[in-house]
Parts: C-alpha cells; structure tokens; sequence
C-alpha cells in the first residue's frame, strides 16, 4: 500500500501497514477510513482552529485596521489640528456628515472615501493574507457600505479548510457544517480497489491556488500527519492485543473440550 503526500509520510505509511496488519480486514476499507480520518485532521490543523467566530473576529479585526469610519477620522485629524477636529466632530454629531467630510479632506485628502476599496485592502495584506500596520489606509464614510463588505468577506472565512472537510465528508466522515463547501477545488485519486494490496493508495490534495499561503501550513499538515500515524499506532496496538486474547480464549476451551 502507498500513502502519497508532498511532506515525510514514512511514519504515516509505516502506522497505516501495521494497522492493516493488526486489522486482518479489507485493506481497501481501511485504507479508505484513513483518508477521510487524516482529511480531518488536515482541516482541524488549518486556521481558524477555535471554529468560525475566530476567524470572524480575525476578519473584522483586520478590516478595522485597514478602514476607519467617523471615529477614527476624528482621532487622526486631532492629532494634526485639534481645533480643526472640534468643529469636524460637531458637523459629525449634527449630522452635517457633507460639512464634516469636507473638514475631514482638509487633513487627510484623498483617504476619506465613500465606500471600501478593495484595492486598498489588497495592498495591506502580506503574502499569508493577514493585515499588518496600526492606523488605517482609508476612512469610510458610509459606514452601512463597510458593514456589507465585512459581512462578505466573512462569507470566506473556512475557504482554506473547506477542501479538506470536502475530502472527509467524502469519505463518511462528518465535519462541522461551516466547513463544507461544495464548490471547492479538490484532488482525489482513489485506487483503494485495485487488485494487488501494494497498488492500493489514495492521493489527497487541496486546489485552492492560494492554499500554500498559509503561514506554517508544512509544520501544521506534518504535525496532522504525525498525530494520525501515532492513533493508528495504538489502535493497531489494540487490535493486536485483542487477537491475543481471543486466541488465548480459543486455545483455554479447546483445551476444555480435550480434557
């Protein structure tokens, strides 16, 4: 049998041949059951890793950092023109919003925009996706348009697990439903069937072009691996044991009988 991954899988395929051993079932089977258990374990070792709200509050978190609002206009103009500042915050609190946004130009130009801009928010991310920086690139002045924005890109919040949880649900295992995403790009190449057991393997993968973005995905995916290898580790150690015990069972009334 062959167990085929882009990381050091000699422990995975060791654990995996000792558990088919252990086992004495359809190798087939359990080779299948291995896939979807190890799927999981890949989609648990992706972030978020305390479920959706942590990834929700990242999001939000990062956008706040990118974009401002009426709030943040204030803090950044009294820091260059206090006087000025005042009388922004009372057109603010007046509902000049038309009069606060043009004090707010005097100070900050073209950074006070109507609606989020995708391109600013772009050129804020790093190479993993994450927002670096502490003031904002951009103030928003309507703040319903910053609301629909955050709430789409919370739409992508598990995309990175999603093909994993993809693959486990494939094979009988089930996942949390935030996870799951029909639409995701996946590999699958399944010869659990073929004929001679060391034909047997399956190949797993992730498409998402971005999924080797992830920020320590290597160490993340080969401690996953690790984690599976070890559990069948024991459970090919069980089974093992539970054979000899059977065997001590037979042999102790087989020699009941010859008495």
């Amino acid at each position: 049998m062959r167990a085929e991954f882009a990381f050091d899988y000699t422990d995975f395929q060791k654990s995996l041949d000792t558990l088919v051993l252990a086992l004495d079932k359809d190798a087939g089977a359990i080779l299948r059951q291995q896939a979807g258990l190890l799927a999981k374990a890949l989609a648990a070792a992706t972030p978020p890793f305390k479920g959706r709200a942590e990834g929700v509050n990242a999001v939000s978190r990062d956008l706040r950092q990118v974009f401002g609002t009426w709030r943040e206009m204030f803090k950044s103009i009294e820091k260059r023109d206090p006087p000025l500042a005042a009388a922004y915050w009372r057109a603010v609190k007046q509902g000049r919003k038309a009069e606060a946004v043009k004090i707010a130009r005097q100070v900050l130009g073209d950074r006070v925009i109507e609606v989020p801009d995708r391109a600013i928010h772009r050129q804020r991310r790093d190479s993993y996706g994450r927002v670096s920086g502490k003031y904002p690139s951009a103030y928003v002045t309507n703040e319903a348009s910053l609301k629909r924005y955050l709430r789409q890109r919370e739409q992508h919040v598990g995309m990175t697990k999603a093909p994993w949880a993809k693959i486990a649900t494939h094979y009988g295992v089930r996942m949390p439903g935030w996870t799951t995403r029909a639409d995701v790009p996946v590999t699958v190449s399944d010869h659990s069937n073929a004929p001679a057991i060391r034909e047997k393997y399956i190949v797993i993968a992730s498409a998402l072009p971005w999924a080797s973005h992830l920020r320590g995905w290597q160490t993340y995916y080969q401690n996953a691996m690790q984690v599976r290898a070890d559990l069948m580790t024991v459970a090919a150690a069980k089974a093992l044991e539970q054979r000899r015990r059977d065997m001590l069972r037979s042999g102790y009334a087989l020699g009941k009988m010859l008495r």
